[in-house]
Formats: structure tokens, sequence, C-alpha cells
């Protein structure tokens, strides 16, 4: 699955994991951000930061711009849970 996701991504130990930049404005762009982060509190969901060589990775595909704290991991596993409530 891997290979096939269309987001930028990183794998970890077989998970694969999106950073909350892309859920906020890919996934859900028309949601506001604070609306994204009570969702995620409710459920809680911890995000997961970025190690420095993954951070490097994402910058490098399309995230130049994002600062640290956007780049940090959702885990994919966990996106059907939370997403009913967005």
């Amino acid at each position: 699955f891997s290979r096939k996701c269309p987001f930028p991504h990183v794998v970890r130990a077989g998970a694969v994991f999106i950073p909350i930049h892309v859920v906020k404005e890919k996934l859900f762009p028309k949601l506001p951000g604070v609306s994204v982060d009570q969702v995620l509190q409710e459920h809680k969901v911890e995000l997961r930061p970025t190690t420095l060589s993954e951070e490097r990775h994402l910058r490098d595909l399309e995230l130049k711009s994002c600062t640290s704290r956007m780049l940090k991991l959702l885990a994919l596993k966990q996106l059907p849970d939370i997403y009913p409530d967005l």
C-alpha cells in the first residue's frame, strides 16, 4: 500500500503515517484546523513527531514550507476511527 499512497507519507515498522498537514489541507480542506484538532483530542489520537530523516524526506516531497508542528504524523490506520466525526 505504501507505494500507492497518493500523499506524502513515511513508513515505520510496516505502518504508514501521514503528516497532519495532509489531513488538514488535503483530506479535509474545508474544515477549520481547530475542528480537526478537537476531533483528534476527543479520540485521544496521539500525533507522533517525525525523525530528522523523515522530516527531510517529507520536505523533499512537497512539504517544504510546512512547520515541524504540521509534519507531526498520524497513523493511517487511525483515520477510519476519526473520519465519521470529521
